[in-house]
């Protein structure tokens, strides 16, 4: 099990990273794919086409680690449903 949020890891990749408040979006690639296919939440996430590079991404809900730290306070983002539910 790796510790590290799903945004931690992803910044790790150097992939591109966008965002809409809490929700992350990640481009498609094998490097990508794999972090999604280990990630507790999959079920969670979905993919879709950019408007803006007409590429594939995903797009994964409460995982824009800097959006809790801002809201929340640091050290708690990521793993503070409690956080995530009083807000």
């Amino acid at each position: 099990m790796n510790d590290k949020t799903l945004y931690e890891q992803a910044k790790e990749l150097g992939v591109e990273i966008g965002s809409h408040e809490s929700d992350m979006y990640i481009p498609v690639t094998p490097d990508t794919q794999e972090l999604i296919n280990n990630y507790r939440f999959k079920s969670q996430v979905s993919r879709f086409i950019s408007n803006i590079d007409s590429k594939l991404w995903f797009d994964v809900p409460f995982a824009f680690t800097p959006w809790w730290d801002k809201r929340c306070g640091t050290n708690t983002s990521a793993t503070c449903i409690a956080c995530r539910l009083g807000a």
